[in-house]
């Protein structure tokens, strides 16, 4: 995901687009989810601050893959220039990884944008194995014993 997302911004910046990211981004996330960027983050309950990213559930991980890669071939297959044809690049690419999000959510009678904080899910999972070591070493060593 991160070398997909590296490769499209390298090119978008290649072809003077660096001001324009966020847009594009979001056309290629609301071609995939429906939401932009900020929505998808809102419904997750991520502050601005926080990376989409680290809290998508795999398979949304995957869309946006899907979604960042075939924008790139697309944009390089194209020699896309200006603003509009980015754009329109960026709402193919995303309507081709909201296709298969579509077909995944039919076959599976499950919706794939979800409110679950994959990162936070496995962090709590992290820290009750923390937590459960510090107990068992706890133990290991007994309670000091009163003299």
């Amino acid at each position: 995901n991160k070398a997909s997302r590296e490769l499209l911004v390298a090119e978008w910046h290649k072809r003077g687009m660096r001001d324009y990211m966020g847009l594009l981004t979001d056309a290629v996330s609301v071609g995939t989810f429906e939401l932009t960027t900020a929505q998808h983050k809102e419904l997750k309950g991520l502050k601005p601050q926080h990376s989409l990213r680290d809290n998508m559930t795999p398979i949304e991980l995957t869309l946006t893959t899907l979604g960042e890669q075939a924008t790139h071939e697309i944009t390089k297959s194209t020699n896309t220039k200006d603003f509009r044809e980015h754009y329109k690049v960026a709402e193919q690419g995303g309507r081709i990884a909201g296709d298969a999000r579509r077909k995944i959510e039919a076959a599976t009678n499950q919706q794939v944008v979800s409110k679950k904080n994959y990162l936070s899910a496995n962090k709590k999972e992290l820290a009750d194995k923390d937590k459960d070591l510090g107990d068992m070493v706890k133990r290991l060593l007994g309670s000091p014993k009163e003299e």
